[in-house]
């Protein structure tokens, strides 16, 4: 399970331990929770992250585009 883990975090690094959890789940792999995933994560030494919110185009940049 550690090893399918993995793979789906490095597969897509915007996917969350939930969304793994529902994968796993929906694939009849296995029923593990959100903390085991975020468990498993850092103990593979992947950190968790947030993305980056960058601001909406200002109607002055738009005009010049």
């Amino acid at each position: 399970i550690d090893k399918i883990i993995k793979r789906e975090s490095v597969a897509d690094i915007r996917k969350t331990a939930m969304d793994i959890s529902r994968k796993l789940r929906d694939e009849n792999l296995a029923d593990v929770s959100r903390s085991i995933i975020s468990r498993r994560l850092k103990e593979v030494d992947f950190l968790q992250r947030a993305g980056v919110k960058k601001p909406l185009i200002s109607a002055k940049n738009k005009k010049t585009r």
